[in-house]
């Protein structure tokens, strides 16, 4: 080994630092202010909104299935 230490964490990982987590992220006020594509927002919002539970990795994994059999 090259003596190098790389860390992987998961999504909440920073939640006990006072981090958000994404449905936390994805208010009103965020979308908003973002200077993201709305429409992109929007499908990730909603596709949050639509899971009672769940981590971005899960959710992002799901809009690539989706993106696959929707083209």
């Amino acid at each position: 080994m090259s003596g190098h230490t790389v860390l992987m964490t998961g999504a909440g990982f920073s939640k006990p630092a006072g981090g958000p987590l994404l449905r936390e992220l994805l208010t009103p006020e965020f979308l908003r202010k973002s200077e993201a594509d709305p429409e992109t927002l929007d499908a990730i919002a909603s596709l949050q909104a639509d899971r009672s539970s769940g981590s971005i990795e899960t959710l992002f994994t799901e809009i690539l299935r989706l993106t696959r059999i929707r083209g």
